[in-house]
């Protein structure tokens, strides 16, 4: 089977960036809400090579059980990170449900109305007017189901895989690669028809998003596969009520197109066709999803750069949006509210130490953890006062008396930002280069 590595909803226009949401969770996870259709469990021993970026975690279909130390899981997205950072160099075993997808249980589903659901709808502007012209076109009419397998087809059909594309999978990039139905379209990589097809789905009022993972690699002695970053492989997604994320094969020539279904079934003995004509369901060829079929390499080389482009961009997104956060946490708002934004870094700042202050701490707990934290040299080199960050904390929460002085704000801030930095540079060297790169913050609740 395949496996899920990343989900991306969040689009910039340029790029999608991932989805987020992880939490803290234990080696068994939760059943996928809804269940997944005719499940089957499948189980993998997985070592990640070092070459492998980020921290999110190879799994197979909806991961139900995962060896890693400690664990985030989004339920939401079928996304398992590392939270000790990056996933490279790991091995672990995994067990997930693999879906059945039949189109003929899918042929009345809805889409949600539900307002979570908007922003995976939206378009930034600047939208290409060739994703109206096709959904105009092409998924006009028919049920959600109907309207999301036809700009599959679409894509399928009219175009062509090309690995030798530039990479990019914004606007401009999709605009070059589309062409207005009833014409032949150009060619492109699987992260952008599956960065397309996500575009069209939402032009169309469907709730899409990108989803990446690995084909299945090549078979080795003894049972085992060796799958290389060449097996990349993207996909379109769409929300259907009561059924979750239907994966949809958008990717011309992908094995599970009509073409490659046809031919596994040609390469069956007689007998292997009788038995599949009279114990299997009808197949939906539309769900199946991996690499485009070619001959010899199941994904060339020269592919990668496309979809590593993509992937290292969400990367150094991380970073960008993590000191935009903190930017406006010290520096907008009301002197309080700078306040309590610093409040929060420190915070982070903690739980990136691997230090997170138990529930039951208060404020006055937490500026002692964080003291202790720093070895005497660095606590007189950050010259921090967080004895008057903890009372100006728990004046804005507890106290009615006089509000806090801009200039109170400001030096409060100064030393939370002293502080944070003699924190990182007192960690390991490791932890010091991956400090800003870490994505957990930025989905982490303040408190």
């Amino acid at each position: 089977v395949s496996l899920r590595w990343v989900t991306l909803s969040d689009f910039t226009g340029t790029t999608w960036l991932p989805e987020g949401g992880y939490r803290a969770a234990g080696q068994e996870l939760p059943e996928p809400v809804p269940p997944l259709p005719h499940a089957t469990g499948v189980s993998a021993e997985i070592t990640v090579g070092e070459d492998l970026p980020g921290s999110w975690a190879p799994v197979v279909g909806a991961p139900r059980r995962i060896g890693l130390p400690s664990p985030g899981y989004s339920a939401f997205s079928g996304t398992v990170v590392s939270m000790d950072g990056a996933v490279a160099g790991t091995r672990y075993q995994v067990t997930g449900d693999v879906a059945d997808w039949r189109p003929d249980e899918l042929a009345g589903a809805s889409t949600p109305a539900d307002e979570i659901f908007d922003r995976y709808r939206e378009l930034p502007a600047g939208a290409p007017s060739v994703l109206n012209d096709v959904v105009a076109a092409v998924a006009s009419e028919g049920s959600p189901y109907q309207r999301a397998r036809a700009l599959a087809e679409y894509l399928r059909r009219s175009h062509r895989f090309d690995p030798e594309t530039p990479g990019g999978h914004g606007y401009a990039n999709v605009a070059a690669v589309l062409a207005p139905p009833g014409e032949e379209g150009g060619g492109g990589t699987s992260e952008q028809f599956a960065s397309a097809f996500a575009m069209l789905a939402r032009a169309a009022g469907l709730p899409s998003r990108v989803a990446v993972g690995f084909g299945a690699g090549t078979e080795e002695a003894g049972g085992t596969r060796t799958v290389h970053t060449g097996d990349a492989v993207a996909w379109g997604e769409v929300y259907f009520d009561g059924v979750g994320w239907v994966p949809f094969a958008v990717t011309p020539g992908e094995e599970g197109g009509d073409d490659a279904s046809e031919a596994a079934r040609s390469e069956r003995t007689p007998e292997e066709a009788e038995s599949a004509q009279d114990q299997a369901p009808p197949q939906d060829d539309a769900h199946d999803v991996a690499g485009p079929r070619r001959e010899p390499e199941r994904f060339p080389v020269w592919a990668v750069p496309a979809i590593a482009g993509g992937l290292l961009a969400a990367v150094l997104a991380v970073p960008a949006l993590r000191l935009a956060r903190s930017g406006r946490r010290l520096r907008a708002g009301t002197p309080e509210r700078r306040v309590l934004g610093a409040w929060h870094e420190l915070r982070d700042g903690l739980r990136l130490c691997a230090s997170e202050p138990p529930p039951g701490h208060t404020v006055s707990d937490t500026v002692a953890l964080a003291r202790g934290l720093l070895p005497e040299t660095a606590q007189a080199w950050a010259h921090v006062d967080l004895g008057r960050l903890g009372r100006t904390v728990n004046g804005i929460g507890f106290a009615a008396g006089p509000g806090v002085t801009g200039e109170q704000a400001a030096s409060i801030t100064e030393g939370v930002r002293r502080q944070l930095r003699a924190l990182r540079l007192s960690r390991s060297r490791t932890r010091r280069l991956t400090w800003w790169f870490d994505p957990r913050p930025l989905l982490w609740r303040e408190r």
